[in-house]
């Protein structure tokens, strides 16, 4: 195909691949619901405590099994994911069909659509399509064998130099190996060692973050040995946390900027808890606002009181200022007419009355009369005298609590002036605040909080993940975050990626952070390519540099979520790029379409294909039976005097020959658990049905992820592999002479998960007897183990 039409396939192909997912439910995960609670003091806010964690709250739908109906953020608004909890604090719309508050747990799930994986592969495409081609040359002058240097405790095998000699000498090449045969630690590493000393930079892509760090472990326990740091390399993306344990200093920090946005969320919930975030301080803020108000609104009212009283008092104190003047008037009056009138007793005439009358006078009588009211005036007075003492202490007394209550007004205004507020709301309406305003802003801003608390109800709810902590725990885990925090913000994903030379990506990173093509590498390795599918590993092919394929495409094929009987698929042929292998990428560029769905063999055209041969994993009996079954290029064991261990479980076949589950091997293996107790172990099986029923019976092993379907241990390891087959005469994907189950690659699958013994459960009788199966010639070599 030309490479526009390469282009159009692509986009094509996400877009039918995107609709029939959509269609059919299909490409997304569901998280169960332990429990929901109201949020108390709220209308419609709720916590739902989940069963598993969430990839992505922007990609999150709700699905209500009695409706049988999908709600999205517009119905169940998500506010808050607490993550070291798993709890999801949502918010129920009004015009929600239903009343959370009255739904059972199990009534809800919680679905992470994964299904943008394949709107990202569209865009890459739409965007980046034209610039594909197949790689034409090398890095620079061909390599000889003597110029690699080898650890003296590696030396790789005649097999695996001639591997070395393909990667570096052709532009497009495909190293394909069985499990041990040193695709990674020798042939792989030591290509990335000799780019590393050239001064160059390399690509690693893997289909599963599982299979990245798989590669990147068997990379690093060699270059830690060339004594390469590990600064030099980076992981993008999300790595497990023991990964993230083992080799921090490879990691992005799982995914930079969407590990500081959960370590600022931690923080943010922790500071609320500890009442230091920017929600308590607004509270705060609020709860003075209030209290100064009320103080303000308290003096106010004594203020006005007092005013009133003190105008009242003044004017009953002047009236009795204004008599007393009066009275001590009359006394000056009545002092003067009596001085005036015993002046008047030493006249002449007053004596000669006198003596003529021989008695009291008129005059003295006057006088007498004049003392009497005298003296009841200066009794007037000196009442008057006390009352207006009274009147003028009280007086003062009144304007000494009226000038104590305007500085209190005064003070509480001051402090409502001094307050901070965080939120931009509250602060816009703080800026109009004066003393004549007081009470209407203070309305608005309890209105408008009011209107955040509804945002932020979660404050409360989230104190109970945290009950029974203490302070000074809290305060050290805030005090631990904040220095994660602090690390983050100085690793610079765009910064780093100048600096190192070993770049690490699952394919789906690739395709979505960098979508503008812009991930440059001399070479670009992709492991596990048997397991990539072709459309994901075509997003390589955009920058013209060397790529290599290493893998097993023996072993399972790329997971495609698609039944192939649908008339979707059949009509449309560009989905085959989902569903072929990474293998057959340069049929894309040598086929028409027509051709490259018709050719499914892998017959390389551009492609420079070396095999490796060899096992350090299997011992020689079962190199010798995957060679036969599997294989068919002289697979063998690199100790001829070794063999694995291989055992098996009788089980009778189920009593149902159409379910998918088998209680027998159920029973057998809890049997072998209880008497032998393996430590390094997982139990493996082709049918999700019967993963079903394990996980009943062991869900402490599903929860500690020793218990999967085939499909989900690719790219894993265990020393004990306990395969439960499950078929006898219905069988299906245990069939390895089937083809359209792929039944040999997934058995294949689950041999080469087991490092030291692997331990096959099934009806022994029915299988012993089924010639030119795997199963069977396997059971050939394999011991009993007695239960």
């Amino acid at each position: 195909m030309e490479v526009d039409e390469i282009k159009d396939v692509c986009i094509k192909s996400s877009k039918v691949y995107y609709q029939y997912l959509a269609d059919n439910k299909k490409g997304r995960a569901e998280i169960k619901v332990n429990g929901i609670s109201k949020i108390q003091n709220t209308a419609d806010y709720f916590k739902l405590n989940l069963s598993g964690k969430l990839f992505d709250t922007d990609l999150i739908l709700f699905y209500h099994i009695v409706l049988d109906k999908e709600f999205d953020n517009s119905i169940i608004k998500i506010k808050e994911y607490d993550s070291d909890n798993n709890v999801l604090i949502v918010r129920q719309s009004e015009n929600a069909p239903f009343d959370l508050n009255k739904t059972e747990p199990e009534d809800i799930l919680v679905i992470s659509d994964l299904k943008f994986l394949i709107k990202r592969i569209q865009e890459f495409f739409e965007n980046n399509g034209k610039r594909l081609k197949l790689p034409q040359k090398n890095n620079g002058t061909e390599c000889e064998i003597n110029d690699f240097r080898f650890l003296p405790e590696h030396q790789p095998n005649t097999n695996q130099k001639q591997a070395l000699l393909t990667i570096f000498n052709n532009p497009f090449s495909y190293i394909w190996g069985a499990p041990g045969t040193g695709k990674t630690k020798f042939v792989l590493a030591y290509s990335i060692i000799k780019y590393i000393e050239q001064k160059k930079k390399v690509a690693i892509f893997a289909p599963t973050n599982l299979s990245l760090e798989q590669v990147l472990r068997g990379i690093l326990e060699i270059t830690d040995e060339a004594g390469i740091k590990r600064d030099l390399v980076i992981r993008i993306g999300n790595p497990t946390k023991k990964f993230a344990k083992d080799y921090p200093e490879v990691c992005e920090e799982a995914g930079i900027e969407k590990k500081i946005k959960e370590v600022k969320n931690q923080i943010r919930i922790l500071e609320n808890i500890l009442g230091v975030d920017n929600f308590s301080n607004d509270q705060r803020a609020i709860s003075e606002f209030n209290s100064h108000l009320k103080t303000y609104q308290i003096n106010s009212k004594t203020v006005d009181k007092l005013k009133k009283e003190i105008k009242i008092d003044e004017n009953k104190y002047q009236g009795v200022k204004n008599k007393y003047g009066s009275i001590k008037t009359s006394i000056n009056s009545k002092e003067i007419t009596i001085l005036r009138k015993e002046h008047s007793l030493s006249s002449f005439r007053h004596k000669l009355i006198k003596k003529i009358k021989n008695g009291r006078t008129k005059l003295e009588l006057k006088i007498e009369i004049l003392d009497k009211e005298l003296n009841s005036l200066y009794f007037q007075k000196a009442d008057i005298e006390k009352v207006l003492k009274e009147r003028k202490d009280n007086l003062s007394s009144k304007k000494a609590k009226l000038w104590s209550a305007e500085r209190k007004i005064d003070e509480s205004f001051a402090s409502i002036e001094d307050l901070k507020f965080e939120d931009e709301k509250l602060k816009s309406i703080f800026l109009s605040f004066n003393e004549f305003m007081i009470v209407e802003i203070n309305n608005e801003l309890n209105d408008a909080w009011e209107e955040i608390k509804k945002d932020n109800p979660i404050n409360e709810s989230l104190k109970e993940n945290y009950n029974g902590r203490s302070l000074a725990e809290l305060k050290a885990k805030l005090e631990e975050n904040n220095a994660i925090l602090k690390k983050l913000n100085q690793y610079d994903t765009k910064e780093r990626l100048k600096s190192t030379q070993i770049i690490g990506a699952t394919l789906d990173g690739h395709i979505g952070r960098f979508s503008d093509g812009s991930l440059y590498a001399d070479h670009y390795f992709i492991d596990e390519a048997g397991y990539a599918n072709t459309i994901k590993t075509l997003s390589v092919f955009i920058y013209g540099k060397p790529i290599t394929l290493l893998g097993d495409h023996m072993q399972l094929p790329p997971v495609f979520d698609m039944d192939e009987r649908n008339q979707e698929y059949i009509n449309n042929p560009s989905l085959y790029l989902f569903k072929r292998s990474s293998i057959f990428t340069d049929h894309v560029f040598n086929y028409s379409l027509e051709s490259f769905i018709v050719n499914d063999e892998y017959k390389p055209i551009t492609t420079v294909k070396t095999d490796l041969n060899i096992t350090h994993r299997f011992g020689q009996n079962l190199a010798e039976i995957l060679d036969r079954f599997v294989y068919g290029i002289n697979f063998k064991s690199s100790n001829n005097t070794s063999n694995t261990k291989i055992s098996y479980l009788h089980a009778d076949k189920s009593s149902s020959i159409k379910k998918r589950d088998n209680q027998n091997e159920i029973k057998a293996i809890e049997k072998y658990l209880l008497n032998y107790n393996p430590s390094n172990f997982s139990i493996l099986t082709p049918y999700n049905e019967q993963v079903y029923y394990l996980k009943q019976k062991f869900p402490r092993l599903y929860g500690e992820e020793k218990l999967s379907n085939i499909h989900k241990a690719q790219g894993r390891e265990w020393d004990t592999v306990i395969f439960s087959v499950c078929d006898t005469k219905n069988k299906f994907f245990v069939d390895s002479t089937l083809k359209v189950s792929n039944g040999k690659n997934l058995i294949n699958t689950a041999i080469s998960r087991a490092i030291k013994h692997l331990i096959i459960v099934c009806d022994y009788n029915y299988w012993k007897t089924q010639r030119g199966q795997l199963i069977q010639g396997l059971l050939s070599i394999a011991e009993k183990i007695e239960v």
